[in-house]
């Protein structure tokens, strides 16, 4: 006796299943098993106007007043002048050669060719340097204004009138001469007598 082959099994679909929520609970009413999170609120741009304001650095005001005499006739009747010991010498350095220490040098000053050095003679002999017009510096107390209109002028002209050569430095303060070293002694002589001259005209002016 043959048998029918069994049906095949009914496939069954599962649903999900929905929540029903009852009429009487309103959806609001339902409360969660876990704790609220709040996210932190966002950070606001600050405006322009809310920002706060950067100090801005002061600017360099020019001086308004210049601390140096500007008077020709009371700058030549005050003069006085201070010789300094040490002889001093002039030298050059291309411009990639390295620089003596900060102490060692009077004057520096960069042109085209190379840079210009006052240094003392004991520093350029113990560097074997090559050095130019052994001199002394003999510095203008009177403080003069750079603005001075023809000090140096009367100076030097005086001094070349006595055949001697004369290499003048402004500074802020003071002008400063370096004169040849065995007639420094004499250039002391010679503006001490202009400085007298001038009070001279002065007096009887």
């Amino acid at each position: 006796m043959s048998t029918s082959p069994a049906p095949p099994p009914a496939l069954v679909q599962h649903q999900p299943s929905s929540r029903r929520l009852s009429p009487s609970i309103a959806p609001s009413a339902i409360q969660e098993d876990t704790p609220t999170r709040r996210l932190p609120a966002p950070n606001r741009p600050h405006s322009a106007s809310s920002a706060p304001a950067t100090p801005r650095p002061a600017a360099m005001e020019p001086a308004t007043t210049d601390p140096g005499e500007k008077s020709l006739a009371k700058l030549l009747s005050t003069l006085t002048a201070t010789l300094h010991p040490a002889t001093y010498v002039f030298t050059t350095l291309s411009p990639d050669s390295p620089l003596p220490p900060l102490a060692e040098i009077q004057l520096l000053f960069r042109e085209t060719e190379g840079t210009t050095l006052i240094v003392s003679l004991d520093y350029a002999q113990a560097q074997h340097m090559r050095y130019f017009f052994p001199c002394r510096m003999m510095t203008l107390d009177v403080t003069s204004s750079l603005e001075a209109v023809g000090f140096m002028a009367v100076i030097a002209a005086r001094l070349a009138a006595c055949g001697m050569g004369v290499n003048p430095v402004s500074g802020f303060h003071h002008d400063h001469l370096f004169v040849p070293a065995g007639r420094a002694d004499e250039a002391v002589e010679v503006l001490a007598a202009l400085a007298e001259e001038k009070r001279g005209e002065q007096h009887n002016s």
